[in-house]
């Protein structure tokens, strides 16, 4: 009896673990997909780390503080994400948060001073298949 006490209470033990990690590894926040209005890339991180201010138009998604069809998303070192990664016009899947997705302090450039618009750190971005 006291065997089958340790089975099921490992069985739990486990389940719980992986139900934790499983929620740390899918990234969190607002679901959207968007179109980039123009490209503005930044110099390469190195020893520096840059991220930079690109304008969107939010085709989809349920985006707070968004009362216009326009954001803007910041993308930590873009350049990692391939060299024609961002292109005008092409249509992304975007998750997006208020906060800066690591603890890293980047230098945020953007060309958009003058611009208000609703402003969000990308957590993940990637091509989208489909308009849908």
């Amino acid at each position: 009896m006291k065997l089958k006490h340790v089975h099921i209470t490992g069985i739990l033990i486990f389940s719980i673990v992986i139900s934790l990690f499983s929620n740390i590894s899918k990234p969190q926040g607002i679901n959207a997909k968007v179109r980039l209005v123009e490209v503005a890339l930044t110099p390469h991180c190195g020893y520096l780390a840059f991220a930079t201010t690109q304008k969107f138009e939010v085709l989809a998604g349920n985006i707070p503080d968004s009362n216009g069809r326009y954001v803007f998303i910041i993308e930590p070192c873009p350049e990692f994400l391939g060299r024609n990664f961002f292109q005008k016009d092409s249509i992304y899947d975007v998750i997006l948060s208020r906060e800066r997705p690591s603890s890293t302090n980047y230098s945020v450039l953007s060309k958009y001073k003058n611009e208000q618009l609703p402003t969000f750190w990308c957590s993940q971005i990637k091509k989208a298949l489909s308009l849908k």
